[in-house]
């Protein structure tokens, strides 16, 4: 390249970009944002590849039409690992084509907005190119690119680092969740969302035993089930599913484990029906997140994907219902159960679990689990602790 040449994209094409994006994924149906407050959560990337080893390169195009603002389109992460991973799928045409009807669709932004945005993109984004052309951005989306290739995750400085882009992470899937762009159709009345990323989930690559995972698909049951089924592998991963009539079925549960090896965990219609329409039963939701957090942390050990693994939960579609302190007795009326009563449009996102290696069984399950989640749902429902452990730390109910 030579010296006059450009090695990224003007400030000007960066602005212009952004100001008509609407702040948002490109990728059809995406509704993740490529800056969310201070941090850029998405990226800046070339339908041409920047380098001979990248996607769709053109080696026709001189420096300058590789940086113009026609070779561009912003994506979040994972869908520029989606796009960028199978070129054949994803041409040049299809990729102006998706950025072009994104613009027409686009949000129009605030000069503030496009400001703001324009120089986070600027000051954090144009530092490095990779491999497939794309511009570093702090990703945290399904990819969750966290740490440089050889840096190690045991530093309490980069293990914190790895948290925080979890977290992100796990917020912007329930988000997705909550506003209906979830993998399936779920039924309504009450959302269970649990996530167990492994640490190792923070690569951008597809774990080596991810041809093993998708070979296996019983091995990660929608919740309330002991097999998948329905279930599929596509370009983000395997998804498995509750409703035996088929995925274009609104469903009950499903589960999708992403390449990355992180699995997400989806559970609909928690709240009963008829005169307890409005009831949570605490029991029966710790009692679900401990078993299916021990069997989704095995079957990716068994699988070759490693802890440490972090576990987030979230309730969604629960505003205004009542979550009762243990089972409903028989004869019971709904207004005479101790309860708390939930509220708020928003998501209720608990704490996280860190498991350093794959649980042995439900009850050292239950006992990482205990204080982050299973207590502090317990919160929700008006009690100080979880009342199901005993006086030793164990949990005291069969699963």
């Amino acid at each position: 390249m030579k010296a006059s040449e450009p090695k990224r994209p003007s400030d000007t094409v960066i602005k212009r970009l952004f100001a008509r994006s609407g702040n948002r994924c490109a990728y059809p149906k995406c509704t993740a944002e490529i800056v969310h407050g201070e941090t850029i959560v998405g990226e800046v990337c070339h339908i041409k590849a920047a380098s001979p080893n990248g996607p769709r390169y053109d080696p026709r195009l001189t420096a300058a039409d590789r940086h113009n603002y026609d070779n561009l389109i912003l994506l979040c992460g994972n869908h520029h690992t989606v796009v960028d991973d199978d070129p054949e799928a994803f041409t040049v045409e299809r990729l102006s084509k998706m950025k072009l009807e994104h613009e027409q669709r686009g949000t129009t932004l605030s000069d503030d907005e496009i400001v703001h945005g324009t120089r986070l993109l600027i000051d954090k984004s144009v530092t490095a190119v990779n491999q497939s052309g794309g511009i570093t951005a702090h990703t945290v989306h399904q990819t969750i690119n966290v740490h440089p290739p050889g840096a190690q995750t045991g530093g309490h400085a980069d293990r914190q680092s790895i948290l925080a882009r979890i977290r992100k992470f796990h917020r912007e899937r329930v988000e997705r969740i909550a506003t209906g762009a979830a993998p399936v159709a779920l039924l309504d009345n009450g959302i269970l969302a649990i996530h167990v990323v492994p640490f190792d989930a923070v690569s951008a690559r597809q774990v080596p035993s991810f041809d093993e995972i998708a070979r296996r698909p019983n091995e990660f049951p929608p919740i309330m089930d002991s097999a998948a089924r329905n279930s599929k592998i596509d370009y983000e991963g395997l998804l498995t599913a509750s409703n035996a009539e088929g995925l274009s079925k609104p469903q009950r549960a499903y589960t999708f484990v992403f390449r990355s090896g992180a699995v997400e965990a989806v559970a609909s219609s928690l709240a009963g029906g008829g005169r307890w329409q409005d009831l949570l039963v605490l029991p029966k939701i710790q009692a679900t997140i401990i078993k299916y957090t021990y069997i989704y942390a095995n079957a990716l050990n068994s699988s070759g994907v490693e802890a440490p693994m972090a576990v987030l939960v979230s309730l969604l579609d629960v505003d205004s219902k009542k979550l009762l302190q243990d089972f409903i007795p028989n004869g019971a009326r709904p207004e005479d159960l101790p309860c708390g009563v939930l509220s708020g449009s928003k998501p209720l996102q608990f704490g996280e679990a860190i498991f350093e290696t794959a649980p042995t069984d439900f009850r050292e399950c239950a006992k990482v689990l205990r204080r982050p989640i299973l207590d502090h749902l317990a919160n929700a429902a008006g009690l100080a602790s979880s009342p199901y452990f005993d006086a030793a730390g164990n949990y005291a109910l069969e699963l």
